[in-house]
């Protein structure tokens, strides 16, 4: 019976729709990649994109509270929240990590289980590292910033973009997850 209505579901189109959902969650987990921010010293320091947050998670991992929050912010359709280390600054749209920024070699993006990026490799490296099938690779339009859109499992682009930041030589200097608006 759905609660209300006085209609009842026979258990067949229950587990039919039980089946639909647990499909389309599949599909979605699919799609997506795992991007992990992780610290060298301390694994358990680390953060991953879509990974739920409350503030006391983030105080038991990181010892900080939030920096600030926006409430119902019109641009992404919710709450953000954004928490600041020296290392490593990130924000949670509706408890939900989305955004990171670091500057640290103390810290490893880690994309897909596989690929390992940090603050100091070059360029040239990272192009080697990443095959050029399971990545597209922009110049930006600031000079010396490079976006990097990957391949998702389903075989598609993905919007969102890691952005790497390098000095004259090369050598980056900094990494972020750039959210699409």
């Amino acid at each position: 019976m759905v609660a209300g209505s006085g209609l009842k579901i026979p258990n067949t189109m229950k587990y039919s729709l039980l089946f639909l959902a647990a499909l389309c969650l599949a599909q979605q987990a699919a799609n997506a990649q795992e991007v992990t921010v992780r610290m060298i010293d301390n694994a358990s320091k680390s953060i991953t994109l879509g990974e739920r947050m409350s503030p006391e998670t983030v105080w038991k991992r990181f010892g900080i509270y939030a920096t600030y929050n926006i409430y119902d912010d019109t641009c992404f359709n919710g709450d953000i929240t954004y928490y600041e280390t020296e290392d490593l600054e990130f924000s949670c749209l509706n408890s939900k990590v989305h955004q990171f920024s670091l500057t640290s070699d103390r810290y490893r993006v880690i994309i897909d289980r596989v690929f390992v990026i940090y603050v100091g490799m070059t360029i040239d490296q990272v192009k080697a590292l990443i095959p050029e099938e399971r990545r597209i690779l922009r110049e930006g339009t600031i000079k010396n910033t490079y976006r990097f859109m990957f391949r998702t499992r389903s075989g598609e682009f993905s919007d969102e973009q890691l952005v790497l930041v390098a000095d004259e030589r090369g050598r980056i200097t900094s990494i972020w997850w750039q959210v699409p608006v």
